[in-house]
Protein backbone atom coordinates (compact mmCIF):
# COMPACT_ATOMS: atom_id res chain seq x y z
CA UNK A 1 0.00 0.00 0.00
CA UNK A 2 1.31 3.80 -0.95
CA UNK A 3 0.99 6.59 1.82
CA UNK A 4 0.60 8.70 -1.24
CA UNK A 5 -2.27 6.97 -2.25
CA UNK A 6 -4.70 5.77 0.73
CA UNK A 7 -8.42 5.60 0.32
CA UNK A 8 -10.47 6.55 3.01
CA UNK A 9 -10.90 3.67 4.99
CA UNK A 10 -7.12 2.89 4.76
CA UNK A 11 -6.42 6.40 6.16
CA UNK A 12 -8.97 6.18 8.87
CA UNK A 13 -7.48 2.79 9.76
CA UNK A 14 -3.92 4.39 9.68
CA UNK A 15 -4.85 7.40 11.76
CA UNK A 16 -6.99 5.63 14.51
CA UNK A 17 -9.96 7.10 13.57
CA UNK A 18 -13.49 6.18 12.50
CA UNK A 19 -14.35 6.48 8.72
CA UNK A 20 -17.12 8.90 10.10
CA UNK A 21 -14.04 11.39 11.41
CA UNK A 22 -12.62 11.07 7.85
CA UNK A 23 -15.81 11.88 5.96
CA UNK A 24 -15.99 14.83 8.31
CA UNK A 25 -12.70 16.29 8.19
CA UNK A 26 -13.24 15.78 4.10
CA UNK A 27 -15.93 18.55 4.66
CA UNK A 28 -13.61 20.72 6.80
CA UNK A 29 -10.89 20.19 4.09
CA UNK A 30 -9.15 17.73 4.45
CA UNK A 31 -6.54 17.35 1.08
CA UNK A 32 -7.31 14.80 -1.43
CA UNK A 33 -5.49 13.28 -3.94
CA UNK A 34 -6.62 14.87 -7.89
CA UNK A 35 -8.71 11.65 -8.10
CA UNK A 36 -10.89 12.98 -5.03
CA UNK A 37 -11.21 9.67 -3.77
CA UNK A 38 -7.55 8.89 -2.27
CA UNK A 39 -5.25 10.80 0.32
CA UNK A 40 -1.61 11.63 0.55
CA UNK A 41 -1.02 10.34 4.32
CA UNK A 42 2.09 13.05 4.86
CA UNK A 43 -0.29 16.11 3.46
CA UNK A 44 -3.56 14.78 5.81
CA UNK A 45 -0.83 15.02 8.81
CA UNK A 46 0.32 18.05 7.63
CA UNK A 47 -3.25 19.52 7.46
CA UNK A 48 -4.42 17.77 11.02
CA UNK A 49 -0.86 19.50 12.63
CA UNK A 50 -1.89 22.70 11.31
CA UNK A 51 -5.53 22.50 12.24
CA UNK A 52 -4.35 21.75 15.06
CA UNK A 53 -1.93 25.13 15.45
CA UNK A 54 -4.61 27.24 14.70
CA UNK A 55 -6.49 25.91 17.45
CA UNK A 56 -3.99 26.69 20.23
CA UNK A 57 -3.65 29.92 18.65
CA UNK A 58 -7.22 30.43 18.80
CA UNK A 59 -7.31 29.52 22.05
CA UNK A 60 -4.42 31.81 23.48
CA UNK A 61 -5.22 34.50 21.83
CA UNK A 62 -8.94 34.27 23.98
CA UNK A 63 -6.89 34.17 27.10
CA UNK A 64 -4.39 36.62 26.57
CA UNK A 65 -0.83 36.06 27.27
CA UNK A 66 0.22 32.90 29.65
CA UNK A 67 0.69 36.02 32.42
CA UNK A 68 -2.56 37.94 31.53
CA UNK A 69 -5.44 38.56 33.92
CA UNK A 70 -7.79 36.70 31.50
CA UNK A 71 -6.04 33.82 31.38
CA UNK A 72 -5.74 33.90 35.79
CA UNK A 73 -9.63 34.51 35.27
CA UNK A 74 -9.92 31.82 33.55
CA UNK A 75 -7.33 28.99 35.39
CA UNK A 76 -9.58 30.36 38.98
CA UNK A 77 -12.67 29.42 37.18
CA UNK A 78 -11.66 25.67 35.88
CA UNK A 79 -10.27 25.26 39.24
CA UNK A 80 -13.52 26.51 41.03
CA UNK A 81 -15.35 23.94 38.61
CA UNK A 82 -13.23 21.18 39.05
CA UNK A 83 -13.77 21.70 42.90
CA UNK A 84 -17.75 21.73 42.55
CA UNK A 85 -18.03 18.65 40.50
CA UNK A 86 -15.38 17.40 43.26
CA UNK A 87 -17.74 17.80 46.01
CA UNK A 88 -20.71 16.86 43.98
CA UNK A 89 -19.32 13.39 43.58
CA UNK A 90 -17.96 13.29 47.05
CA UNK A 91 -21.78 14.46 47.67
CA UNK A 92 -21.12 17.91 49.65
CA UNK A 93 -22.87 19.57 46.82
CA UNK A 94 -26.49 18.42 45.57
CA UNK A 95 -27.48 19.77 41.74
CA UNK A 96 -30.42 21.99 41.84
CA UNK A 97 -32.19 19.64 39.63
CA UNK A 98 -31.85 17.18 41.92
CA UNK A 99 -33.05 19.35 45.12
CA UNK A 100 -36.23 20.19 42.77
CA UNK A 101 -36.97 16.84 42.03
CA UNK A 102 -37.16 15.39 45.87
CA UNK A 103 -38.60 18.14 46.74
CA UNK A 104 -41.56 18.00 44.38
CA UNK A 105 -41.61 14.61 45.77
CA UNK A 106 -42.54 15.36 49.27
CA UNK A 107 -45.33 18.37 48.37
CA UNK A 108 -46.74 15.15 46.33
CA UNK A 109 -46.60 13.05 49.70
CA UNK A 110 -48.03 15.79 51.62
CA UNK A 111 -50.87 16.85 48.80
CA UNK A 112 -51.71 12.67 48.80
CA UNK A 113 -51.93 12.73 52.52
CA UNK A 114 -54.30 16.16 52.49
CA UNK A 115 -56.44 14.36 49.78
CA UNK A 116 -57.06 11.48 51.70
CA UNK A 117 -58.31 13.74 54.97
CA UNK A 118 -61.60 14.21 53.61
CA UNK A 119 -62.39 10.48 52.97
CA UNK A 120 -60.22 9.30 56.32
CA UNK A 121 -61.75 11.75 58.87
CA UNK A 122 -65.30 10.76 58.92
CA UNK A 123 -65.47 7.40 59.66
CA UNK A 124 -62.74 8.13 62.82
CA UNK A 125 -64.57 10.91 63.98
CA UNK A 126 -68.08 9.07 63.98
CA UNK A 127 -69.46 8.98 67.71
CA UNK A 128 -66.87 11.33 69.14
CA UNK A 129 -66.82 14.38 71.69
CA UNK A 130 -65.40 17.56 70.72
CA UNK A 131 -62.09 16.72 72.61
CA UNK A 132 -61.82 13.25 71.10
CA UNK A 133 -62.33 14.96 67.77
CA UNK A 134 -59.71 17.16 68.26
CA UNK A 135 -56.77 14.33 69.43
CA UNK A 136 -57.96 12.22 65.96
CA UNK A 137 -57.50 15.25 64.08
CA UNK A 138 -53.91 16.25 65.66
CA UNK A 139 -52.73 12.40 65.33
CA UNK A 140 -54.11 12.48 61.46
CA UNK A 141 -51.69 15.86 61.08
CA UNK A 142 -49.01 14.55 63.19
CA UNK A 143 -49.14 11.28 60.81
CA UNK A 144 -49.13 13.27 57.94
CA UNK A 145 -46.15 15.68 59.38
CA UNK A 146 -44.20 12.23 60.00
CA UNK A 147 -44.59 10.95 55.89
CA UNK A 148 -43.14 14.77 54.84
CA UNK A 149 -40.48 14.51 57.53
CA UNK A 150 -38.85 10.74 56.98
CA UNK A 151 -35.67 10.44 56.48
CA UNK A 152 -34.58 10.20 53.08
CA UNK A 153 -31.93 11.21 50.36
CA UNK A 154 -30.39 14.92 51.51
CA UNK A 155 -33.13 14.95 54.42
CA UNK A 156 -32.69 14.19 58.12
CA UNK A 157 -35.74 14.03 60.61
Amino acid sequence: MSFKSMTQTKLAEALGKHRSTIDRWRKAGLPANPDGKTHNLSAVVDWLIGRERESVIADQAMAGTADSPALERYRMARAAMAEMDLKIKEGELIPVDEVHRQWALRIAEVAGGLETFADRLPPLLVGKEREQMRQVIDGEVWRLRDVYSRNGKYCER
